[in-house]
């Protein structure tokens, strides 16, 4: 899975991190069939980047699934 920052060319910035918990949240919706936001603790993911990510992730990772 890609998402594509249209905005930013620094890996570090825009969806690079929600890119990063799309693909942590996908793989443990495949392992444990659903994902809540503090499976992504264990994932060493901080509260603040959940918190500003989650949605759009959680969106992503799901899309991902369909497609699969």
């Amino acid at each position: 899975m890609i998402v594509v920052d249209v905005l930013s060319q620094d890996p570090d910035a825009g969806f690079a991190s929600c890119q990063k918990m799309a693909v942590a949240i996908a793989a443990t919706m495949k392992s444990k069939g659903k994902c809540k936001p503090e499976d992504l603790l264990d994932r060493r993911f901080s509260h603040e980047e959940i918190k500003r990510c989650w949605d759009v992730a959680h969106c992503f990772a799901r899309f991902d699934l369909t497609e699969a």
